[in-house]
């Protein structure tokens, strides 16, 4: 398992690097996921079943950091599949939790089909938002989560959420979070 875990921090880190990732380079990087869940399947037990999910998490944000709407949605609800099929020894925990909020939140916020999808998604980021804060939490992909939120406070209009929403992307740009993939940490350079 020691190889799988090396090689998806591997992938995630090319992905982190990137703005914005080509529908070539998304196959690319959902070939090698698909490649590397094969392998943890093979291996089983928690551990297995553990990566083997990683590995379809990180689909969904090969997905959504390629802008792909209908392939977001559908790897979002092969994943909404799994989750609710839950089983411990399969490797869900109590971590994955936020992860599917964050997860099904961004994709409704991002790209919904109706207006309710919108507005639920803006929950849920929330929710997941809020679920990152307080020392004793684990922050993994409050970036994600933070300027997804604040795109859509600032899409959905009024004074009090463009406020919310620039202290939030002020935030964001001050936060390390080595778990983001849709938007990567910048230093801010100093001429």
């Amino acid at each position: 398992m020691d190889y799988v875990a090396a090689s998806v921090n591997e992938i995630l880190c090319e992905m982190t690097a990137l703005e914005k990732i080509s529908r070539k380079q998304a196959e690319d990087f959902e070939h090698r996921f698909h490649e590397l869940k094969a392998i943890a399947v093979k291996f089983g037990k928690y551990w297995g079943g553990r990566w083997a999910l990683n590995c379809t998490i990180h689909t969904l944000q090969t997905r959504i950091k390629a802008r792909n709407k209908d392939g977001s949605w559908s790897a979002l609800n092969k994943l909404l599949n799994i989750y609710y099929d839950w089983d411990i020894s399969t490797g869900w925990d109590a971590g994955a939790r936020q992860t599917m909020s964050q997860l099904e939140g961004i994709v409704y916020m991002l790209f919904p089909y109706t207006n309710s999808d919108f507005d639920r998604g803006i929950g849920l980021l929330a929710r997941a938002f809020m679920s990152r804060l307080g020392y004793l939490q684990r922050p993994e992909g409050i970036r994600d989560v933070g300027f997804c939120l604040a795109r859509g406070l600032r899409k959905k209009g009024g004074e009090d959420m463009k406020r919310t929403a620039n202290i939030l992307e002020r935030l964001m740009h001050q936060t390390v979070d080595g778990t983001s993939v849709i938007w990567p940490w910048r230093s801010e350079r100093k001429e």
